[in-house]
């Protein structure tokens, strides 16, 4: 709903998907079952978010992390998953440690 508001007051697509931490494919399908079948439109949609693993195990993957800063957003990813066995894109584990103010170690 709130994003149907954002635009209706002319906020830009990529704004509203920042703003509500969602994709731009998402937001489509949200503006698309809008314009279908208007508030009924969006309560059929039934989204239910998947866990993120990365933050399901972050109380592991953050000390790792501190202890051992990696140099690059590939280092991390590699020590992430030998440490947990989750494997996850680069932009993923890129927002992860931007979450969780992890910085990476200067070389």
């Amino acid at each position: 709903m709130l994003a149907v508001r954002l635009i209706a007051q002319g906020m830009p697509h990529k704004e509203i998907g920042a703003t509500l931490g969602i994709s731009q494919t998402t937001l489509q399908k949200y503006f698309d079952a809008f314009e279908a079948g208007k508030v009924e439109g969006l309560k059929q949609l039934n989204y239910t978010a998947t866990p993120n693993r990365l933050m399901e195990k972050n109380a592991e993957i953050i000390p790792m992390l501190e202890a051992d800063p990696p140099a690059t957003y590939k280092e991390a990813q590699a020590q992430i998953k030998a440490q947990t066995g989750v494997q996850r894109s680069l932009p993923q584990v890129r927002e992860f440690l931007k979450k969780n103010k992890i910085r990476r170690r200067k070389v």
